[in-house]
């Protein structure tokens, strides 16, 4: 009786550690990272799991209305990790992050070698950076990496009107409904703002993250698409067209996978990240995803918020 007493406790004791990580982690991240940002007092007995928090209370001097930044583990089902986080559920304009559901949305309801014709309809909007023009035609697949490289408004208005331009938003909708993105609501198939009409296309810096975790399960392509800093297509007549990525963090390191950038006057600066840990010991398909909404400098913002998780944490 006392041999199997001891053993008790000791299995009692084992499953408290095991456990801690699982139960206690979601809380102490809670408690800490909610844009207050005296970390290392609160968390110092409870540093269990990795990455986790260093001893150094290093400051994060950003401006920006939201920010959330989240390490994702494929491998382990509901082990993502919240790194940092500011008004994550709070709704906001997103400007041309729309373009990762219209890109969904697209290729959902198209085939990659479908003929897309374009239109001076889908013209009629901002941002037309490459030059899109009536009359040419392209593959969706080609169309979708000028929406997604050129974050081209007219490629995001031509892959609606496909379809039918309310349909194609109500799809956008029912997707984002159906991927529990509360805090979501889209207008139209680019992020630009509407004139005359206070509301624009909103979401929430938590509810990108469920997207972009959507993207990476199910729609790898995107990814693929936004990695690339240039990238040159062709139309059905043989012109082709040269392609800038407008994130121009794709340079900055080997760690970052891809992201997608917006801005409107609305929205101010917007941008998504997905990047590897770097120095990360354990599984290499582990990733990160930072969604920044509402800056004045979304590059900059991103690099400290990088910064501050590079040096602030232990991996």
């Amino acid at each position: 009786m006392k041999i199997f007493w001891q053993d008790t406790v000791i299995a009692i004791v084992l499953l408290f550690f095991i456990s801690l990580p699982i139960w206690g982690g979601n809380q102490i991240y809670s408690n800490v990272l909610n844009g207050n940002h005296s970390f290392a007092e609160d968390i110092k007995d409870k540093r269990l799991f990795y990455p986790m928090l260093g001893d150094k209370d290093i400051p994060l001097n950003i401006e920006a209305d939201a920010y959330f930044s989240v390490l994702i583990d494929p491998d382990q089902k509901d082990s993502n990790k919240t790194l940092l986080k500011k008004n994550d559920d709070s709704a906001l304009p997103m400007a041309s992050i729309t373009k990762l559901m219209t890109a969904v949305v697209a290729i959902d309801n198209y085939k990659l070698d479908d003929e897309i014709l374009i239109d001076e309809s889908d013209l009629r909007v901002d941002g037309n950076m490459a030059s899109l023009k009536p009359g040419q035609v392209f593959k969706v697949k080609d169309l979708l990496y000028f929406m997604l490289i050129d974050s081209n408004n007219g490629a995001a208005e031509a892959f609606a009107r496909k379809m039918g331009r309310d349909s194609f938003v109500k799809k956008m909708n029912q997707k984002a409904a159906f991927l529990k993105m509360n805090k979501t609501s889209y207008l139209n198939p680019s992020g630009l703002d509407i004139d005359g009409v206070e509301r624009t296309n909103m979401t929430s810096s938590e509810d990108l993250t469920r997207l972009v975790i959507e993207i990476m399960n199910r729609y790898p392509l995107i990814g693929e698409m936004l990695g690339n800093p240039e990238y040159t297509i062709y139309d059905k007549g043989g012109s082709s067209h040269q392609l800038t990525n407008t994130n121009l963090m794709l340079s900055d390191d080997d760690n970052i996978l891809w992201g997608k950038t917006g801005f409107t006057l609305k929205a101010k600066g917007c941008l998504v990240l997905v990047s590897k840990p770097r120095n990360f010991s354990f599984s290499q398909k582990r990733y990160i995803i930072i969604t920044v909404l509402g800056a004045e400098d979304r590059f900059e913002t991103m690099r400290r918020i990088r910064s501050w998780q590079d040096n602030q944490f232990i991996w």
